[in-house]
């Protein structure tokens, strides 16, 4: 398994699909989507990672964050996946792993050029399926409101763990409304955006949905759609609560092509990027080999040794160690939004 390599010099793109590619995640089940909406807007607050944009669609997510050092995004996505998990166990009833073991991380290096093509791929991921005409019409959790009308992104959060204390205390909740926050996700544009007032990169952004989007309906668009999402159409009464999780449809595992590790503003930036992933690996392999062989020390009886991992590294293994003390270059610890 390759090290993570979270350099919050770049933008982050996200994506992350269920066991099986279930399509689990119920775009047409508003209540589940302002619950997704909330565990987005919980994580954010917790950890303070950035969020630019999002989809859910039927059976993955993309997102599009960036953050001030690694942890707080590795803490960020622990959370959110996690939370997210819980919740479609809930509705149908399961436990277990509900997402992918590993999610798919993409950096985004600066530039306007690969900025807004991360943001596209982002947005237009049900336009591109034959799902919708716009963005806006998809009704699964996503940012295209925000991004496009600038309506706020809200959500719900509702208290499971405290729901259940209070009915082990002998208390016998019967509102779920007391147990249940509004909670709303601070989203931000992006870096490319950040000289134009909000309506000039919004109204920019239009214009561009309205050149890529499909001109046809979204029935229409269906009907010239791959076999894969015209089952979606036809498959929508199984996303509701209460049914069984082997009942749902599951997609075919997408054939491995090989993917450039960045979305790069030109093939110079992309090369650069691609010899500092190599090196940052390279090092991870030597420093992990070291943790190896101290950490074998210390169980020796041997002194505690200090390892140094590259820069923007966070090798969770190693933390559970006696003799990890930290990376060094530019490793902090993590700190939530008060510094605390």
């Amino acid at each position: 398994m390759s090290r993570r390599f979270y350099d919050p010099a770049h933008l982050h793109m996200v994506s992350l699909a269920t066991i099986e590619r279930r399509w689990a995640l119920m775009p047409e089940d508003v209540a589940m989507q302002a619950e997704f909406i909330g565990a987005l807007a919980a994580a954010q607050q917790e950890t303070g990672v950035r969020v630019h944009a999002f989809t859910f669609l039927s059976n993955h997510y993309h997102g599009l964050y960036s953050f001030d050092y690694p942890e707080q995004f590795a803490a960020f996505l622990c959370q959110f996946h996690a939370a997210t998990s819980r919740l479609v166990n809930r509705a149908f009833g399961r436990k277990g792993p509900m997402w992918h073991p590993r999610a798919h991380v993409k950096a985004v290096l600066p530039g306007e050029a690969s900025e807004l093509v991360a943001l596209q791929y982002v947005l237009l991921q049900a336009c591109k399926a034959g799902l919708a005409a716009h963005p806006c019409e998809w009704p699964g959790a996503s940012s295209a409101q925000w991004l496009l009308r600038g309506e706020e992104v809200a959500g719900r959060r509702f208290r499971q763990t405290e729901w259940t204390l209070a009915g082990r205390n002998g208390k016998n909740p019967t509102n779920a409304e007391d147990f249940t926050d509004d909670l709303v996700v601070a989203m931000t544009p992006l870096p490319c955006f950040a000289g134009l007032a909000d309506e000039a990169w919004r109204r920019q952004l239009a214009a561009t949905v309205a050149e890529l989007c499909p001109a046809a309906a979204p029935d229409e668009a269906l009907d010239t759609a791959d076999s894969e999402h015209a089952r979606h159409s036809v498959s929508i009464e199984n996303h509701t609560r209460g049914v069984d999780w082997e009942d749902l449809p599951t997609s075919p595992k997408p054939e491995r092509k090989p993917q450039s590790p960045c979305i790069a503003p030109d093939a110079t930036a992309q090369a650069n990027y691609c010899e500092r992933l190599k090196l940052f690996r390279e090092a991870c392999a030597v420093a992990c080999s070291e943790l190896r062989a101290a950490t074998a020390q210390a169980a020796r009886g041997g002194p505690a040794l200090h390892v140094e991992f590259p820069p923007y590294a966070f090798p969770a293994a190693a933390r559970s160690s006696p003799i990890w003390q930290g990376a060094g270059g530019g490793q902090r610890p993590y700190l939530n939004e008060n510094g605390q």
